[in-house]
């Protein structure tokens, strides 16, 4: 047998061991599981959502005597595309208006406009806050976890007034 013959031969022969080798591996290893595959990808990726806005639905009219109240929260999902907005809103009606005390009750004709403008002004509190709680609730009922509450300024004017409330939950992609 020539020199050429031995090293080819040799080469061929360390070559089928080490596929040997190989092939034996992947055959004694325990393989992985889907679910193990999926938990790994989803524990690692994130979505991420904010409320960016709670407010009167009509805030030009906060002092003004009304049949009812709404306020209105706006959720930002974020996605890739930009913001998904949505409006979560609750309402109360002018009936519910005149149970709700102010702490200048006492101290006003309460059938003066002062205080009208005043029950008006606590219906529109009401109704905002409570179209916060909703939209919190829902996040929190549909497994978003709240991160946290920050102001943001996304313009450099120095009038605005940004707050949002941060959450997240793991993705299913």
């Amino acid at each position: 047998m020539s020199h050429k013959r031995k090293i080819v031969s040799g080469r061929l022969a360390v070559g089928l061991v080490w596929i040997s080798a190989l092939f034996l591996a992947g055959v004694y290893l325990p393989p992985q599981s889907s679910a193990q595959k999926s938990s790994r990808s989803k524990a690692q990726r994130w979505e991420y959502c904010a409320i960016i806005d709670a407010r009167p639905e009509d805030p030009a009219a906060i002092n003004l005597v009304r049949e009812k109240y709404t306020g209105v929260a706006t959720i930002c999902y974020f996605r890739s595309s930009g913001c998904q907005r949505e409006g979560v809103s609750s309402s109360i009606t002018y009936a519910e208006s005149l149970k709700l005390k102010s702490g200048a009750d006492s101290l006003i004709d309460p059938n003066s406009q002062v205080a009208a403008a005043l029950r008006a002004n606590a219906a529109w509190t009401r109704a905002t806050e409570s179209a916060l709680s909703k939209a919190i609730t829902r996040l929190g009922d549909d497994g978003w976890e709240l991160i946290g509450g920050n102001r943001i300024d996304f313009t450099s004017g120095a009038d605005v007034n940004t707050r949002a409330i941060y959450f997240k939950r793991h993705t299913s992609h």
